[in-house]
């Protein structure tokens, strides 16, 4: 058995959602743009019941992995967090990143998230990405992942399109994780790291990662 998108990276990060930002709450999961409509309203204190539904250009409703958010005192801003997780085995391409953008043209598109009182992030995670995604690379924001960020309008919120490698989120997060290693005197090892996750994990794990 392998590590799978929806049957263990999944969950996990349900669990670690500090390594997107600590001050984030999860909205929803796994959940269609309707949902994540109605998730942006409640954040702004607008009626919530009767909302159309919300489709990408093609018609389809989508699905996206995880719709993270915090409302900001100041300014009163709304920031929204939209986390879509590949399986480790799947390059990031031109289909991924097209999914991704497709979600971020919807929020700039329809009129129910039109407010400039909000932002939405997007981050594709993967293992690792091609050339054609690599080329996408705002110059100067390569370490970030940055990918698109149009010029915000009046009425319309702040958009942006990142795509992040696991290793670079851990990366970024390894003075966070050093409370898992505590109280070892030396690097964490790759044996070091499956026994944490065998132990706070056990029950997201296939049998061949347990240990049995």
């Amino acid at each position: 058995d392998t590590i799978g998108e929806r049957d263990h990276l999944h969950p996990m990060l349900e669990r670690e959602l500090w390594l997107f930002g600590e001050a984030y709450h999860l909205m929803s999961s796994e959940r269609g743009l309707t949902e994540m409509a109605r998730n942006h309203l409640g954040l702004l204190g607008l009626p919530t019941k009767g909302v159309q539904p919300v489709k990408r250009w093609d018609g389809k409703s989508g699905r996206v992995d995880l719709h993270l958010a915090v409302k900001m005192q100041e300014f009163e801003i709304t920031r929204h967090l939209i986390v879509e997780l590949k399986a480790p085995e799947i390059t990031l391409g031109r289909k991924e990143l097209d999914q991704v953008e497709d979600y971020a043209s919807t929020i700039l598109e329809k009129s129910v998230f039109a407010t400039d009182k909000a932002s939405w992030d997007f981050i594709l995670v993967g293992t690792d990405y091609s050339s054609i995604v690599e080329n996408r690379f705002v110059e100067g924001a390569r370490s970030r992942g940055l990918v698109l960020s149009p010029q915000a309008k009046p009425g319309k919120p702040m958009v942006r399109v990142f795509v992040r490698r696991w290793r670079d989120i851990l990366d970024e997060n390894r003075t966070r994780l050093r409370f898992m290693t505590s109280n070892l005197e030396h690097d964490p090892s790759l044996e070091d790291g499956l026994n944490h996750i065998r132990r706070n994990y056990a029950d997201l794990l296939p049998d061949a990662l347990r240990g049995k």
